[in-house]
């Protein structure tokens, strides 16, 4: 372990290797090191149209509302970590509207307009849908695209069970869709998740509990309002 006199000597000598660098024109030799430990977590054309701070916290709320979170663990060991939001009606309305004007919001990215539509059209998914991001310590164990796949995914509402129809893999999220799904770091991967069901089926979105199933083991997301649980 080293010293902190050597940590110290160390912090001490950058300064003067970048002006050395300087002097030799290796103007990007030198990046400052919070910069590179602090990668951006906004696009910076969302950034700008942030500006609009009533959009931003209405797409917040919304995305605080559809989004929740869980940690699988094997004994004191985290094995997964997983975020998942529905994209329910309003949140995807909150989305549209803090992006109008930016030509491509990042749900446009995951999910196509259907046939028939222009690209500038507000894209739906077909069917009920979730954004599911997740870290796993062994990347062998997230096989959620796979046909053979260890995991099961069930959507139940009161209406009933609803299993996958489709999981696309996002694989690494880039900087406009962490920008949107913040949950999303950059080892973490993404899946859209496209349930069974047409989107002329009624769905209870405030009633609709996500499952997880492996041997393991066992994640439950409820997506009642925080108030209707007390």
């Amino acid at each position: 372990m080293r010293s902190a006199a050597s940590k110290n000597s160390i912090a001490l000598a950058l300064p003067l290797l970048c002006l050395v660098a300087g002097s030799l024109g290796l103007t990007g030799a030198c990046a400052s090191t919070s910069e590179l430990a602090t990668p951006p977590r906004v696009d910076p054309a969302i950034q700008a149209r942030a500006g609009d701070a009533a959009l931003q916290a209405a797409y917040e709320a919304a995305l605080d509302r559809w989004t929740r979170r869980a940690t699988l663990y094997d004994r004191l060991d985290a094995r997964f970590f997983f975020a998942a939001t529905l994209l329910a009606p309003d949140f995807l309305r909150a989305l549209e509207a803090r992006d109008a004007g930016l030509g491509l919001s990042p749900l446009r990215l995951i999910i196509a307009p259907p046939d028939g539509l222009p690209a500038s059209a507000p894209p739906s998914p077909p069917a009920p849908a979730m954004l599911l991001g997740l870290y796993a310590h062994d990347p062998k164990l997230d096989d959620f695209a796979e046909r053979q796949s260890i995991w099961k995914i069930t959507l139940t509402t009161p209406q009933g069970t609803l299993t996958p129809k489709e999981i696309r893999r996002i694989s690494r999220p880039d900087l406009r869709l962490r920008s949107s799904f913040p949950a999303l770091d950059r080892f973490w991967v993404a899946y859209l998740v496209t349930f069974e069901g047409g989107s002329a089926r009624p769905i209870a979105w405030d009633e609709a509990i996500v499952e997880l199933k492996s041997i393991l083991g066992h994640v439950s997301l409820n997506f009642e309002p925080v108030t209707a649980r007390h």
